[in-house]
């Protein structure tokens, strides 16, 4: 009994000599080293080399707990290309395999790229103003992901002959024409174009200038002379102010057609070319007696869509001519193709 108890004793002994340690080794968990790149730009991709280290040399592998769309991680590289600004959080943890964990967290803070793109307001076409009238314009610049690039320096030019602008962008309009104004970061610019127009008088502004011009003693000895005058006055200032409009409108036209994508143009004039052909191909089996309604319809149907959206407000002559080209040629083709069909019905078999 007694060397019974004693080897008893012996072997709980050994086993709370290696439960405590003295000769089993615990196990470490990894340690982190590496630190994260936390500044990019949407131009650039972000790397992040992660490394640590393992006092048991374990063999450690890591995974994203945490992280923006479109980061991705092999091995211990993260790798990233990011489209948007702002801050990102990420969480990375490392495991060595035996129940040993590390983490690391941190913030990048993304910022927009290179300049790609100005936006200038007010951005019409044209945008319109009278002689002597300032405006505002503001420019916004855009990377290449359509982020708002903050505090970007601007350089400001305008024709210098109708219309002038400040290192501001606060464009004076000079005297009638068609002008410009550019804001400029480098190659990169947004030119809107300017349509300086005379300012018209108004009624006020012209009784006050036949008051001033005139004394109280003239107009009453001459008063039916000053009649005859003022209205005679006011007859040529409304002739000079309807030749003034009809200028302007030859003006916009000029800026409407030189803005025109005539590329685009030419691309749906020959859309319009084959659906008509293809419309004539279809009428050459299925007669029928309404057969000039849907040229007619396609045609209004592409000079509409050119009205709104080419030249909004302004009717240019070489649509029209083409429209009616069109026409005339629908025309003669289908009375060719009947011609044609009623000469084979009366051929004789033989």
């Amino acid at each position: 009994m007694t060397g019974i108890s004693l080897a008893v004793v012996f072997l709980l002994a050994i086993t709370m000599f290696f439960a405590n340690g003295a000769w089993a080794q615990d196990n470490h968990p990894p340690v982190i080293t590496s630190e994260p790149t936390l500044v990019v730009t949407t131009d650039q991709t972000y790397t992040y080399t992660v490394n640590s280290t393992d006092i048991d040399n374990d063999d450690v592998s890591y995974t994203l707990s945490k992280s923006p769309e479109g980061m991705s991680i092999s091995g211990n590289e993260i790798s990233w290309n990011p489209i948007t600004t702002g801050m990102h959080n990420v969480v990375i943890q490392a495991d060595d395999g035996n129940d040993g964990f590390d983490s690391q967290s941190w913030q990048i803070d993304v910022k927009p790229g290179d300049v790609r793109n100005i936006v200038v307001t007010p951005n019409d076409q044209p945008t319109l103003m009278t002689v002597d009238q300032t405006y505002q314009f503001q420019a916004k610049a855009y990377d290449n992901y359509g982020n708002l690039i903050e505090g970007a320096n601007f350089s400001w030019t305008a024709d210098g002959e109708f219309t002038t602008v400040d290192d501001n962008g606060v464009v004076t309009a000079v005297k009638p024409g068609i002008g410009f104004v550019k804001a400029n970061i480098g190659d990169i610019q947004s030119a809107p174009g300017i349509v300086v127009k005379t300012a018209v008088p108004t009624d006020e502004e012209i009784a006050n200038d036949i008051t001033n011009s005139d004394s109280e003693e003239v107009m009453e000895e001459n008063t039916e002379e000053s009649t005859a005058e003022g209205e005679m006055e006011e007859t040529e200032l409304m002739t000079a102010v309807d030749e003034n409009e009809n200028e302007e409108d030859g003006v916009e036209d000029e800026v409407c057609d030189e803005n025109i994508n005539h590329s685009l143009t030419f691309v749906l004039l020959i859309i319009y070319a084959v659906i008509l052909v293809i419309y004539f191909l279809y009428e050459k089996r299925h007669k029928s007696s309404s057969w000039w309604i849907f040229p007619l319809l396609i045609s209004f149907i592409g000079l509409i869509v050119y009205y709104r959206y080419f030249c909004s407000g302004t009717y240019l002559w070489w649509p029209w001519v083409m429209v009616i080209i069109g026409v005339l040629i629908t025309g003669y083709y289908k009375g060719r193709t009947e011609s044609e069909d009623d000469i084979s019905k009366n051929e004789l078999p033989f």
